[in-house]
């Protein structure tokens, strides 16, 4: 005899119904030329500004401000860098620092590449972008910048720097790559239309004394940078003929080593290659502009706009726009192995890849998942890369970052996976393929999974740099749960929605009782797949769609919600399982990533606690003995505060959609909790196997529409505790 412990309501006629992160400012001043771009139709592997493909030679401008004007100066006016010697004497290549420079360019096309930046360049493109450099050296007085003293904009000082080159006779620089054919070869015969055209094709200002907060150049003393396209001074050259400027940049060096501050150079550059502001991703995203992002706030990651991030590399979405491919995948745009590895459909059967070492070969999977909210709604997509950290002689770790700390680990080798939204256009008009409104659109999946975390306080990290917001783990939270790259919010107050101040970084994390203080948001070696691992609809994390939530926001205090038909808000189930196991099997021995991808694992193999607005289509089975418990998501999701739940994220739902097949295996269960529901639609069925259970905690709501199904055998147990609601629509049906 059945145990069942419900009231039947038939409804007859009606349905029931984040210490301060660095951050990077660019500027992008429009040409003629460039607005023109944006009625023509492009082809993102010709570059943004600048072609991603060539051998260029780019000029360096070390820039020491004498601050000669008393009280009107910032204090203190000096900067000590034992790698950059200066004087307070006014000149040009007084005392250049050369080995500092060697630090991060090549002079000479040779290999094996050496300078941080040239070869960094040269590994994510497959050596088929090459950027040398040379450089001058300039000591400048304040008031030559501002006669009047006071502050000055990062434009004066490059235009004032560039004025001082040319009365002291023209380019003078180190290495005597004082012509202008030197600079001018940036050639694309194609939007965006760079060509040998007279014009210096990329200038780079180092500034060693500058200061943000007093406005003295505008830029931080290390940390900040800021990009543009024409607009500066011409610069005199050796034939003493003036030569206007394509590209430039100028960021803060302060005290630090040219290494740590290479990150800026590779995050303004990559706008020229990757696209403007709205493209900021990786950790370099900033609140200081104003383009919808994708997501509640800022992701971490690693890429071209990286930030400050310690897991310095490209990634394979970046060589994907730029058309950047190993001679062994040169057939596909997608592969690995030289095998095609695009995924764009469901498929039965499983799929096998082979992912040599990433940043070597660029072997990648790229997986498009099948479910999104409209068809407004951008599509997603998980990624799977091969990074053999330590193991492949490459720029491709944690440590070397933050030269010569040593509290960085270097990682630990293995998969690495993200997932993209939406640009997913390479081609066509201007507006499509750099489009505004998807800012921040990558976000880590990251091994170690998703929880429901808690703002504890600020700490100091082990470098110590500042004190750092500490968040603890509470609990796992597969489907909507946050992570150490993802955004965090302090939610600890009573207002109604949440304000800028509320979203911050996860600096340093608690789980499990132990402080874990390495700079984590940056990277840390739980990110990493290792061999064993498998991403599927019952592990944490699974490889399902993000949470989309396009939204803007502005200092200080103020952030908006937009364009809600382009969200996904959904959790969709489906069948897809990522195998990852290492293996030898390639015919010259290579150790490599095997990695199986099947697209009808649907058993729930672990307990898990899931939470969201949750979709199955398809099929589900709880094995023997497992629980799934629905219960409420404790991560914001939404800006407002949610009238039911209290929080900023509704209560759990869970929907099975027509055709879906939803299988309690014997002694399974599912729990309802924290005001849950679970709706059958037309068209689902629901099985209950011998001694499997429902239980409906109070506040919680069961649903069976008309033509929904639900089955149950003799021993198995339904459970509606008092206050909670199990509802039959007529047609609903009970076997």
């Amino acid at each position: 005899m059945k145990h069942l412990s419900f009231i039947f309501i038939f409804i007859l006629s009606f349905t029931l119904t984040h210490a301060q992160v660095l951050d990077f400012y660019d500027e992008y001043i429009e040409s003629e030329r460039s607005s023109s771009l944006l009625r023509t139709l492009r082809n993102s592997e010709d570059g943004n500004r600048f072609p991603p493909k060539g051998t260029y030679r780019m000029l360096v401008v070390f820039v020491n401000i004498i601050y000669d004007i008393p009280n009107i100066s910032p204090a203190p006016p000096d900067i000590n860098n034992p790698d950059w010697a200066v004087t307070n004497t006014e000149g040009i290549n007084l005392l250049p620092p050369a080995q500092y420079f060697n630090d991060l360019f090549d002079v000479n096309n040779t290999l094996p590449r050496q300078g941080f930046f040239t070869r960094f360049m040269s590994e994510c493109s497959f050596d088929s972008l090459v950027i040398l450099g040379d450089f001058t050296t300039v000591e400048i007085k304040h008031s030559r910048i501002n006669p009047t003293g006071g502050s000055f904009s990062h434009s004066r000082l490059m235009d004032s720097v560039i004025t001082y080159i040319n009365s002291c006779g023209g380019l003078q620089t180190y290495y005597g790559h004082n012509a202008i054919s030197d600079y001018d070869n940036a050639t694309c015969s194609s939007p965006p239309y760079r060509m040998s055209n007279d014009k210096l094709d990329y200038i780079a200002f180092f500034a060693l004394n500058t200061s943000m907060t007093e406005h003295y150049g505008g830029l931080a003393r290390i940390g900040s940078g800021v990009a543009g396209n024409g607009g500066r001074k011409a610069l005199k050259f050796a034939n003493n003929q003036h030569y206007d400027v394509e590209s430039w940049t100028a960021f803060g060096i302060g005290s630090g080593h040219l290494k740590l501050g290479a990150y800026v150079l590779v995050h303004e550059f990559a706008h020229d290659l990757l696209g403007p502001n709205a493209f900021h991703t990786s950790g370099g995203n900033h609140a200081g502009s104003s383009e919808t992002s994708t997501f509640m706030f800022k992701q971490w990651g690693y890429g071209l706009f990286g930030g400050e991030n310690a897991f310095r590399s490209c990634n394979a979405y970046e060589r994907w726009r730029l058309g950047w491919s190993h001679p062994s995948n040169a057939a596909y745009k997608i592969a690995a192995n030289g095998v095609n590895s695009e995924i764009q459909s469901q498929f039965t059967g499983t799929q096998t890849y082979y992912l040599r070492d990433f940043v070597t070969y660029g072997d990648v999977v790229r997986i498009k998942l099948p479910y999104k909210d409209s068809e407004k709604a951008s599509n997603q997509y998980i990624w799977i890369e091969n990074h053999q950290l330590g193991r492949n002689g490459k720029l491709d770790g944690f440590n070397f970052h933050f030269y010569p700390n040593s509290c960085i680990p270097l990682g630990t080798p293995g998969i690495y996976s993200f997932l993209q939204v939406g640009r997913d256009v390479l081609e066509g008009e201007s507006t499509v393929v750099y489009s505004g409104d998807e800012k921040d659109n990558l976000r880590i999946i990251n091994a170690e999974g998703n929880y429901n975390i808690e703002y504890v306080n600020d700490q100091y990290d082990c470098m110590p740099y500042a004190p750092r917001p500490t968040f603890e783990y509470i609990s796992a939270n597969p489907l909507s749960g946050v992570h150490d790259k993802t955004e965090a919010i302090k939610t600890n107050h009573s207002l109604s929605s949440l304000q800028f101040s509320d979203f911050t970084y996860l600096g340093n994390k608690i789980k499990n009782g132990v402080l874990h203080n390495q700079l984590v948001w940056l990277g840390s070696a739980s990110d990493a797949f290792t061999t064993g691992r498998v991403m599927d609809i019952s592990s944490n994390p699974p490889p399902i769609n993000a949470t989309t939530y396009y939204s803007r926001y502005y200092y200080p205090n103020n952030f908006f919600k937009v364009d809600n038909d382009r969200d996904t808000r959904k959790k969709y189930l489906t069948g897809l399982s990522i195998k990852m196991n290492y293996s030898s099997t390639l015919p010259d021995g290579t150790e490599v990533f095997k990695v199986d991808v099947c697209w009808d694992d649907y058993d729930v193999k672990n307990d898990v606690n899931w939470a969201g607005d949750i979709v199955l289509k398809e099929q589900l089975n709880i094995l023997q003995g497992k629980t799934i418990t629905l219960e409420q998501n404790l991560i914001p999701n939404q800006h407002l505060r949610d009238a039911v739940s209290g929080l900023f994220a509704p209560p759990t739902k869970f929907t099975c959609e027509n055709g879906s097949v939803f299988t309690l295996n014997p002694n399974s269960k599912i729990i309802l909790k924290d005001k849950s529901s679970f709706i059958m639609l037309n068209g689902s069925k629901l099985t209950m196997q011998n001694g499997a259970q429902i239980i409906v905690d109070s506040g919680c709501s069961l649903t069976v529409n008309a033509g929904g199904i639900l089955t149950m055998a003799n021993s198995s147990l339904f459970t509606v505790e008092q206050g909670a609601t199990f509802t039959v629509e007529q047609g609903g049906i009970i076997n």
